[in-house]
């Protein structure tokens, strides 16, 4: 996310004033919130995620969860990203299928996206 955006919003969202991305303290906080609004799952359960961690790259803050293995043919997502300080936020996922790469928006009544891979795949 664009690290304005991040520091912005998810310094209200936490009422954390002084977040700055610049600070490894700041970047925590980032990937604590982005990790508890955004879920991979099955129709089952949620996919374990591991939270790795953030990085400022150029003019956006990176966040790093990874799936040990690989994911199920059928996954469903969620990201509600910034929409509990930015209601009309809409947030976009691209899943690489193959060759192909899909586009998923979130948008305030539409925060769960199924999707079934088409192609082979391996987790990296």
């Amino acid at each position: 996310m664009h690290s304005h955006d991040a520091e912005m919003g998810i310094a209200a969202a936490l009422d954390i004033p002084e977040l700055s991305v610049l600070d490894l303290e700041g970047r925590a906080n980032i990937a604590l919130y982005v990790e508890a609004r955004f879920r991979i799952a099955t129709a089952e359960d949620d996919v374990r995620m591991d939270l790795i961690g953030a990085e400022l790259a150029g003019d956006y803050v990176l966040v790093y969860q990874e799936v040990a293995g690989q994911l199920p043919d059928e996954i469903r997502i969620h990201d509600s990203i910034l929409r509990d300080i930015y209601p009309a936020q809409v947030n976009q996922v691209n899943i690489a299928d193959g060759d192909s790469v899909h586009s998923l928006l979130f948008t305030a009544d539409k925060d769960w996206h199924a999707y079934k891979f088409q192609h082979v795949h391996v987790s990296q």
